[in-house]
């Protein structure tokens, strides 16, 4: 299967307890029909010793986004992880009171209010993960904000890689998706 996903990470400039909103992604569908979004998934907090200058080095879930290409399966929504502090965290579908605006697809995250209390944020990451389902070969403009580091994968692929160490910039971001028809 096809399939998409997103790494954002986070140091203590922008701790997830103080509740910032994080954009995870905003994609503009060319029509309503062209595509079809299935829910995020999220799985947090992941350690991230070293921060955002470390962001090349590859967390074991990475390991599955390399799996989500046409005709193989994405990545293994039951494994478990070793989070931040020893933690086990699982991937589990984000609930929509995260998302900050009316449409889902076009919203923001805030992670915030998925992170686990009495877990640190600093220097943690975070992922999501969806399927989006194309009608037609489509290419989507992407723009995401972030704080201090974000990777993408469409379909198997690295396909953005940025680090911006400082203040969360909404937005700041972009990168343009292709997506083949089916299920990215």
């Amino acid at each position: 299967m096809n399939r998409i996903a997103r790494n954002f990470r986070s140091t203590l400039l922008c701790a997830f307890a103080l509740a910032c909103v994080v954009s995870a992604a905003t994609a503009r569908p060319q029509t309503p029909s062209a595509l079809e979004w299935d829910p995020w998934y999220v799985l947090l907090p992941i350690d991230q010793p070293g921060g955002a200058a470390r962001i090349g080095d590859p967390r074991p879930v990475e390991e599955d986004l390399a799996k989500c290409f046409p005709g193989r399966e994405g990545p293994d929504l039951g494994r478990l992880f070793q989070g931040k502090n020893a933690a086990v965290v699982a991937w589990r579908k984000l609930d929509d009171s995260a998302i900050v605006g009316s449409v889902p697809e076009l919203g923001m995250i805030d992670f915030g209010k998925v992170m686990p209390k009495d877990v640190p944020s600093n220097d943690a990451s975070a992922y999501l993960y969806r399927v989006v389902r194309a009608r037609t070969a489509t290419t989507v403009a992407f723009r995401y904000g972030y704080d201090d580091a974000a990777r993408i994968w469409l379909n198997g692929k690295l396909v953005g890689e940025s680090s911006r160490p400082g203040a969360y910039e909404p937005l700041a971001d972009a990168l343009s998706l292709d997506f083949i028809p089916g299920e990215n």
